[in-house]
């Protein structure tokens, strides 16, 4: 079963390449690298393997249009993979507001839920602006949950 990590935007590249890069470090990217590391192993490179898109994927998402036209590419992402047995991980409440229109997401973190042959789950952003991360026991269960779907492996 394959893995896709969705964000929301890169707001300092336009290009798709770039979704959840992992540099700098401070960034969403750099962040869920260090959530796994904390309690397994991934290297940067078995980091950049796992498929990652952003619903903006040509930049920040548009004052103009917000919520509806999330809403619009979410709904676009669904249709396009109903039935393909992967796991979607949204990653913050605005991702998961845009594909609760179109899937079935949790109202709870971290519990994949089936919406057409396709899984569901969500974290919380991981940005340095959360607050939830400042509780280390919040960040390494966020941490666990991506290893325990495929995203690194435990430390022994």
């Amino acid at each position: 079963m394959s893995i896709l990590l969705v964000g929301l935007d890169n707001p300092l590249s336009s290009d798709p390449r770039y979704a959840l890069h992992p540099i700098p470090s401070t960034s969403t990217g750099g962040r869920i690298i260090a959530m796994i590391n904390d309690v397994g192993k991934i290297t940067t490179g078995e980091y950049h393997s796992i498929p990652k898109v952003n619903l903006f994927p040509v930049g920040p998402m548009p004052k103009i249009k917000g919520k509806a036209y999330a809403t619009a590419n979410a709904s676009s992402m669904v249709a396009s993979m109903n039935g393909s047995g992967r796991r979607v991980i949204l990653l913050g409440n605005q991702v998961r507001d845009a594909f609760a229109f179109a899937a079935t997401i949790s109202d709870k973190p971290m519990i994949f839920e089936d919406t057409g042959g396709t899984n569901y789950a969500w974290i919380p952003h991981p940005s340095g602006r959360n607050l939830y991360y400042s509780n280390i026991r919040a960040k390494r269960k966020v941490g666990r949950f991506l290893v325990g779907v495929g995203i690194g492996e435990l430390r022994p």
